[in-house]
């Protein structure tokens, strides 16, 4: 079985400031684990006080 993405068209949705502030963060995050995991740079992580500073 092959995977086939089928992305959804959102060009034509609008958040409001505050929606799209909640959902900035949680993609920097995800990027972040990405690129942590894709590097395999796990050391370079910040400590954990200072890894949630802004949430």
């Amino acid at each position: 079985m092959t995977y086939t993405p089928r992305p959804l068209d959102t060009s034509a949705v609008e958040l409001t400031p505050d929606v799209l502030a909640l959902s900035e963060r949680p993609a920097e995050h995800a990027h972040d684990m990405w690129a942590l995991s894709s590097t395999g740079a796990d050391s370079a992580r910040p400590p954990a006080a200072s890894y949630h500073e802004g949430c």
